[in-house]
Order: C-alpha cells, then sequence, then structure tokens
C-alpha cells in the first residue's frame, strides 16, 4: 500500500489527515455448515466469487493529550473500496 498524509499540531491536540491505497488480493467461499444452512431454507446452487481490487482508504485522526500522564484518543476513519462481485 501507498499513501500520503499531513498532520497539524496545535497545542495538545494533533489532527492527521491521510489517504492510503493499494491492490487487494481477495477470496471468497462458503463454509459447508453455511452451505447446508442455505439450502435447508430452501437455496440451491449457491456459488460465488471475489476478484481482486483496487483500494482507497482515506483517514482522519485527531489525537489530544488531556494531561501529560493520562492520554485520550478520539479517530474517524473510513474505508471506500470497489470489485467485481457475483452472487447467485
Amino acid at each position: 500500500m501507498f499513501g500520503y498524509g499531513y498532520t497539524k499540531i496545535r497545542g495538545r491536540a494533533a489532527i492527521t489527515i491521510d489517504v492510503v491505497g493499494g491492490y487487494s488480493l481477495n477470496s471468497f467461499r462458503l463454509d459447508s455448515s453455511t452451505l447446508a444452512d442455505y439450502q435447508r431454507r430452501g437455496a440451491s446452487d449457491i456459488h460465488g466469487e471475489a476478484t481482486n481490487t483496487f483500494v482507497v482508504k482515506p483517514e482522519l485522526a485527531v489525537w489530544h493529550d488531556s494531561e501529560p500522564e493520562n492520554r485520550a484518543q478520539s479517530e474517524r476513519r473510513g474505508t471506500w473500496s470497489h470489485g467485481r462481485r457475483s452472487l447467485s
């Protein structure tokens, strides 16, 4: 993965904004017990596939030192990815 980020420090607070991206290797398979459960519910011939895809992950992190020996942290993160999918 690769990315770029920037941190701004002001007093006891730090705000970091960054974007990370890369290539994701994916796989998907149905567990035999899951397949049996679907078949008990009336489904038949269930299969799925996953493909490798590019992933983009924007992040925002906020750090605040409430006291030098007692730290509190609050973070927000978000991820977006896109790939072909098939479930039938």
